[in-house]
């Protein structure tokens, strides 16, 4: 689900797990302007970034937008129970 004018670019150390195709391969059903699918293209659609001992997860579009989409909705579900295991620090040391 792609909707509005904003588009994310991610760099180093910001990890990008999940990104838009390239332009050659980008395909999106509805009105896409050329313009608009070259801005689109390899644009990030969910990062991970490191905030102190923890990280957040962040989603370009609503991953659960009317509960439309199940791929999208996958992957927000995956962020919430394997996100915080993954690449955090545990809050009392063992």
């Amino acid at each position: 689900m792609v909707a509005g004018s904003y588009v994310f670019m991610s760099k180093y150390p910001v990890t990008t797990p999940v990104r838009l195709a390239d332009n050659e391969h980008l395909r999106l059903s509805g009105l896409l302007w050329p313009e608009a699918k070259e801005r689109l293209a390899d644009s990030a659609y969910v990062t991970i970034e490191s905030v102190g001992r923890g990280q957040v997860i962040l989603f370009a579009f609503d991953p659960t937008f009317r509960t439309w989409l199940a791929g999208s909705e996958r992957l927000f579900i995956n962020a919430v129970l394997l996100g915080p295991g993954m690449g955090t620090s545990p809050p009392v040391p063992w």
